[in-house]
């Protein structure tokens, strides 16, 4: 269901949530949705442009910083391709590109831990993104930490903070 308004320019500050179906052309993804309000239901097309980001500059990977949207805790970093871009904006669920596997991934399609984008922002150079996300389970790491950044330095060394909410190799099973 779409539940927030998508302002279309140059900067993405929110993200549609719900959308049914999504159209890709060369330069624009045009979405889908309706928006129920009791029982008002609006029937709503948006045609985002794709070619905001410069995936060139960097190589075609852009990182993108994960925030939890309630808590503003930093999740974890990740790397987008033009096509998990794409699939993003689309879904309203967070995908990136493995560097190691070398294929997209969609955020806890193995855990269940998903990440449901709330807003996207921009930054100033156009090569690096900030995901505001709603994370569904446990946690955002893959060590089974809330928060990819569970260790701090102090005195030349690191502690960890917090302890792990879930057994990876129970969940991944390796």
């Amino acid at each position: 269901m779409l539940t927030d308004k998508f302002p279309i320019g140059k900067r993405i500050t929110r993200l549609i949530h719900g959308i049914q179906a999504g159209i890709k052309t060369k330069n624009c993804l045009t979405l889908h949705g309706v928006l129920v309000t009791g029982l008002c239901f609006i029937v709503t097309t948006i045609t985002v442009r794709l070619k905001m980001l410069n995936f060139t500059k960097t190589d075609g990977l852009i990182p993108a910083i994960v925030q939890d949207c309630q808590t503003g805790e930093v999740l974890m970093l990740a790397y987008m391709n033009q096509a998990a871009w794409e699939a993003t904006l689309a879904t309203g669920k967070a995908t990136y590109f493995s560097r190691s596997r070398q294929t997209l991934w969609v955020k806890g399609e193995t855990s269940g831990n998903i990440q449901l984008v709330k807003e996207i922002r921009i930054d100033c150079d156009d090569d690096t993104v900030l995901l505001k996300v709603e994370q569904i389970g446990k946690a955002a790491c893959h060590t089974g930490h809330i928060s990819c950044f569970y260790r701090i330095v102090e005195n030349g060394k690191l502690r960890v903070t917090g302890s792990p909410v879930f057994d990876p190799e129970e969940v991944y099973k390796k």
